[in-house]
């Protein structure tokens, strides 16, 4: 920690301008930058002294500008995946996916000012929106995407579209957070829950590309795991 900010685990020796020549990167860290968008909190930039680059290094959970980790930084990735039962009520407190969750057991946002924390049906009714192309839920997407989708993810592509068919029957609120939460408790049943989340938000455009940084192999890797092959569905 740095204050109150959580200090990235593994710092880069390399950075994205690696490869580009035959200059091996120099990186340095630059500053810590006050947020613009993204985490409530300063966050890392560091700086390749050899190609003059500097890229920024978000907290564990976080993707690229996101105000709001895809899990609860308090369980490392392994403690999602030792823990296949769990309610997604403890993994994903205080995340993106906090406003589906709260939907799925009934409870709706203010529509108007309460003391306590600022929490508004519009920011409900949007984030359960995001979620639910994030896990290609939404009604409105191809079919291809949404194959795209479910195998970054590793789900099986029946369960997408039976949560799907529930939300087109019964599009209220808590039956879109019903098939959020669904998903939720199958994706914590499979291996690297935040970095599928992180890749599946990119493909379906939410936001750029994140990069891993491997110590083993010393690189950047695009995608951090193996994707599981799905026949598509009859």
């Amino acid at each position: 920690m740095r204050g109150d900010v959580p200090v990235p685990r593994d710092i880069p020796s390399k950075g994205p301008c690696y490869g580009t020549d035959k200059q091996d990167c120099r990186i340095e860290e630059y500053y810590w930058r006050p947020r613009i968008t993204g985490p409530k909190h300063s966050i890392l930039v560091i700086r390749c002294a050899t190609h003059k680059k500097t890229f920024t290094i978000y907290p564990a959970g976080f993707g690229p500008y996101q105000r709001l980790p895809m899990a609860n930084t308090a369980y490392a990735t392994s403690h999602l995946e030792n823990n296949q039962g769990e309610h997604p009520r403890e993994a994903f407190q205080d995340t993106q996916f906090q406003a589906a969750v709260d939907a799925s057991e009934g409870e709706a946002w203010p529509r108007e000012w309460r003391d306590g924390p600022r929490k508004w049906w519009e920011t409900q009714r949007r984030r359960i929106a995001k979620m639910l192309v994030l896990l290609g839920l939404d009604p409105e997407m191809e079919e291809t995407k949404r194959i795209q989708v479910t195998q970054l993810l590793n789900v099986e592509h029946m369960l997408v579209l039976e949560k799907k068919r529930a939300i087109e029957g019964k599009p209220g609120y808590r039956c879109r957070g019903h098939g959020v939460a669904s998903m939720l408790k199958a994706l914590m049943k499979s291996g690297n829950p935040v970095e599928r989340l992180l890749l599946a938000g990119h493909q379906v455009g939410l936001w750029g590309m994140p990069l891993w940084w491997d110590a083993d192999w010393g690189i950047i890797r695009k995608i951090p795991f193996r994707l599981a092959r799905q026949e598509n569905p009859v």
